[in-house]
C-alpha cells in the first residue's frame, strides 16, 4: 500500500517573564494502518490460510502457475487527527508545573469490532468521527534538607474523555445452525471508546544522598471498557500499583572506577489487576491480560 500525507503544524509560545510560558499549537497528523491492522482478524497466528483484511484479491499467474495474490482495497483506511492544545508552564529553582488542555478530533480512527468478516468474525475498521479531549498536568518539587540530602516529588495526572461522535458497528446474525443469515448495525454515537481509561496518574517520591538513590512510585489507572457498548459487565476495573527502587553507587572501591547495585520491586503490595482485555461476542465472554504479581529485579553495574 502507498500512502501520501500532508502533516502541517503551527505553534506559538509567549514568555511573560523568566519563570512562565504560555503556548498553543495546532497540528494535523495522518497515520497509515499498521501491519496488524491489516492482518488481525482474531483467528490466531497459526491459521495460515486466513486471508488478510482486504476487500478485493487478484491472482497473478506466471507461466501458467499462480505466482502470488494481489490484495486491494483494505478494510482499514488511514486515520487523520486534528489536534489543538493550549497550556501554561511555570518554573523556578525548586518547582516546575505544567498544565495542558487538548482537543483531538479523529476522522476514520482505527478501532476494533467495527466490521464483520466473511465468516462473521469481528474485524477492525474505522470510526467515522471520534474525540479525545482532556487536561494533563505534571509537576516536580525539590527540597534539600542538608548539603547532600535531596527530596524530589514529581508526577502527572491526566483526566480525559474519549468517545465516538459518529460510529456504526456491524455484527453478524446467525440462525440456529450458526449459519450467517444477515447482519445488523448498532449506533454507538456518544459512547466511550474501548480501552481508554478516563483517569491516569503517577506520583513518585525520590530521595538522593551521596551515591544513594531511592524512590517510591504510585500509579493509578481508571476503568476501561472492553468493547464499545458501555456495558458495565464488560470492563477492566480501576487499579493502583506501587513500585520501589533503590540503588547505590560505590565509587573508587577495590581499584574499580565504580560499582552500582540496584533493586527494583514492582507491584510492591502484590495486587491482582488486569492491564488490558477484550470482549468476544462469539463466546459471550470477557478476556483479560493480567498484570504480573510482585516481582523483584536485582542489578549490578561495574565500571572499569
Amino acid at each position: 500500500m502507498d500512502y501520501l500525507f500532508f502533516n502541517p503544524k503551527f505553534g506559538v509560545n509567549y514568555n511573560p517573564n523568566e519563570h512562565m510560558n504560555i503556548f498553543s499549537n495546532f497540528s494535523v497528523a495522518n497515520l497509515e494502518p499498521a501491519d496488524y491492522d491489516l492482518y488481525d482478524i482474531w483467528k490466531g497466528p497459526d491459521d495460515l490460510g486466513v486471508p488478510p483484511l482486504f476487500k478485493k484479491s487478484n491472482p497473478v499467474y506466471h507461466q501458467g502457475e499462480l505466482a502470488y495474490i494481489e490484495w486491494k482495497d483494505p478494510f482499514v483506511q488511514p486515520e487523520r487527527v486534528y489536534d489543538l492544545e493550549v497550556g501554561v508552564g511555570y518554573r523556578r529553582e525548586k518547582i516546575r508545573l505544567n498544565l495542558n488542555a487538548y482537543y483531538m478530533h479523529f476522522a476514520n480512527e482505527i478501532v476494533s469490532y467495527s466490521q464483520i468478516g466473511d465468516e462473521g468474525e469481528p474485524i477492525k475498521g474505522n470510526a467515522e468521527s471520534t474525540v479525545h479531549r482532556g487536561v494533563e498536568t505534571e509537576f516536580a518539587l525539590s527540597q534539600s534538607f542538608s548539603k547532600n540530602f535531596l527530596l524530589i516529588v514529581n508526577g502527572n495526572i491526566t483526566l480525559s474523555q474519549n468517545y465516538f461522535n459518529k460510529f456504526t458497528q456491524f455484527e453478524a446474525i446467525y440462525d440456529e445452525d450458526w449459519h450467517i443469515v444477515g447482519n445488523r448495525s448498532i449506533q454507538f454515537d456518544g459512547n466511550t471508546i474501548a480501552g481508554f481509561p478516563g483517569l491516569q496518574s503517577l506520583i513518585r517520591f525520590t530521595l538522593q544522598r551521596h551515591g544513594m538513590l531511592a524512590y517510591f512510585q504510585w500509579q493509578t489507572s481508571g476503568k476501561q471498557y472492553l468493547d464499545n457498548s458501555e456495558n458495565e459487565d464488560r470492563t477492566i476495573s480501576s487499579f493502583d500499583v506501587a513500585s520501589l527502587h533503590v540503588s547505590y553507587d560505590l565509587e573508587n572501591h577495590i581499584g574499580l572506577r565504580g560499582i552500582k547495585v540496584s533493586l527494583w520491586i514492582n507491584n510492591l503490595f502484590n495486587n491482582k489487576y488486569e492491564l488490558a482485555g477484550y470482549y468476544d461476542s462469539w463466546t459471550v465472554s470477557n478476556y483479560f491480560y493480567p498484570a504480573a504479581r510482585r516481582n523483584v529485579y536485582f542489578g549490578l553495574t561495574i565500571s572499569l
